[in-house]
């Protein structure tokens, strides 16, 4: 029970979840480019919610926690907070290459949407702490494991060998496309 902001009430963690991956898309319509394509990035940040909701709808229906405010027991983990941090590695992984705000603002929204759960008195700090850590792991798993299908880029080698054989000559060709 939150004894130190009894009369605290905010629905802003509600819409601060939203916010990195929003700007992701956002600063791409102004100019600024993430490290991959539309198409990839979408792909990724999609599965990577997926996982990470995968993961901790199962938890809560096994762990049962109740929530501070006594509501109801679907306290364990936070999923507030973990889209909110699928969406600052999202933005961390996307646009952290080209400065360390991007990364640094992006956690800072995702720390506050957790702080927000807390003072709101729908979830312990170990709801928080763990939903954090499902949306950092998913969203990393998905960064590591995607293919890049749209990709358009291809990368081409050849190799040219001449042949003669009973006074005859030609050539073959392969060509590698990686």
């Amino acid at each position: 029970m939150d004894d130190g902001f009894p009369d605290f009430s905010s629905n802003l963690d509600d819409f601060m979840r939203y916010a990195p991956p929003a700007t992701v898309y956002g600063l791409d319509l102004l100019g600024v480019k993430s490290k991959h394509s539309f198409r990839d990035r979408t792909f990724i940040f999609v599965k990577a919610n997926v996982l990470a909701l995968a993961i901790a709808f199962p938890l809560k229906g096994l762990t049962k926690v109740r929530r501070p405010d006594d509501s109801n027991s679907a306290s364990f983990p936070s999923i507030h907070t973990t889209q909110a941090f699928v969406g600052a590695t999202f933005m961390h992984k996307e646009l952290g290459y080209k400065s360390v705000w991007y990364s640094i603002g992006g956690y800072t929204v995702a720390t506050a949407t957790g702080v927000y759960r807390i003072l709101n008195n729908k979830h312990w700090l170990s709801d928080v702490l763990v939903g954090a850590a499902v949306g950092i792991f998913s969203t990393n798993l998905v960064y590591l494991t995607h293919h890049y299908k749209g990709r358009k880029e291809k990368k081409f080698s050849s190799v040219f060998a001449p042949s003669i054989y009973k006074g005859s000559y030609g050539m073959s060709c392969t060509i590698f496309i990686h």
